[in-house]
């Protein structure tokens, strides 16, 4: 069973919440015929603690069916993985013509980043802080 993100506790279900822009005639003696209804907004929100988690039915789905494990601190999205982006120094010789003379040697790796797949923002530069955001033991994104 999936934990709300903002107060830990389990939960199997979420509150919605939707505001909705009806439109159609009135009648008297309160007879109303809607001509359209169209969904403005929404929210999911967690039973136990009230706060808002997702703004999307497609969030809130994926997270009760377990395949969010945590929400992007930048901009609250449920996800289940970060990307990475690795920066690499190659060692490599080149002859005056531009061809490899050596290409030998490896690589170093220079730094990694870990950011969200939703917003792209950066949230992590060490790779222990990106495993405990998945843990639940990071949940502010430092860059740290």
């Amino acid at each position: 069973m999936p934990k709300c993100p903002k107060c830990n506790e389990e939960i199997s279900w979420l509150d919605a919440t939707e505001t909705k822009k009806t439109t159609g005639s009135f009648y008297s003696k309160n007879d109303f015929d809607i001509e359209s209804s169209e969904v403005i907004e929404e929210a999911w929100s967690c039973p136990e603690c009230g706060e808002q988690l997702f703004s999307t039915d497609k969030e809130a789905d994926e997270f009760l069916m377990a395949k969010v494990t945590a929400m992007c601190p930048r901009c609250g999205a449920g996800v289940d993985h970060l990307n990475v982006i690795e920066n690499r120094n190659y060692h490599m010789e080149y002859t005056s013509n531009g061809f490899v003379l050596h290409a030998g040697g490896g690589f170093d790796l220079v730094d990694r980043i870990w950011s969200c797949p939703v917003c792209e923002e950066e949230l992590f530069s060490i790779e222990e802080s990106a495993l405990e955001f998945f843990r639940k033991e990071v949940q502010n994104g430092d860059k740290s």
